[in-house]
């Protein structure tokens, strides 16, 4: 097992610990499977607005007297462009991960996930204060 001196000064007062692992995936150690994350799309998949209010200042008049641009009975083939905009934009948002679970179950995950990081928090500070204690009996030794 590597190890990793807490004392590179001091050959009699050192105390090793295990080298950290990394905490990203590399080549040779990918991510697994389950925790991959698929790319977002890209932003104007979700960019409905501008056409939207396009098509809707068609149905209004310019004018008080004049008549709309887009006769009502053709607002279901202009439409069209941003039904697949929808259609296109809720396909990405199910694509992503996660999608399929349960506000319950993620909520759980993050509990654990939560509690994970509390354990970590206590080993780390375990360790702060082995090496504090190592540092002082250093300055001690000198």
């Amino acid at each position: 097992m590597p190890t990793a001196s807490l004392s590179p000064n001091s050959s009699a007062n050192t105390a090793t610990l295990p080298a950290r692992p990394s905490l990203r995936p590399s080549a040779s150690t990918p991510a697994p499977p389950d925790t991959q994350i698929p790319p977002l799309p890209p932003p104007q998949t979700f960019d409905i607005l501008a056409p939207l209010h396009a098509l809707l200042s068609k149905l209004l008049p310019a004018a008080p007297d004049a008549p709309p641009s887009l006769d009502p009975q053709h607002l279901a083939t202009e439409a069209g462009a941003i039904k697949l905009r929808l259609r296109a934009a809720r396909v990405a948002v199910e694509a992503l991960g996660d999608m399929d679970r349960s506000v319950e179950e993620q909520e759980e995950e993050i509990k654990t996930l939560e509690e994970k990081c509390e354990k970590q928090r206590e080993v780390l500070k375990g360790l702060v204060d082995v090496v504090k204690a190592e540092q002082g009996t250093a300055m001690e030794l000198d």
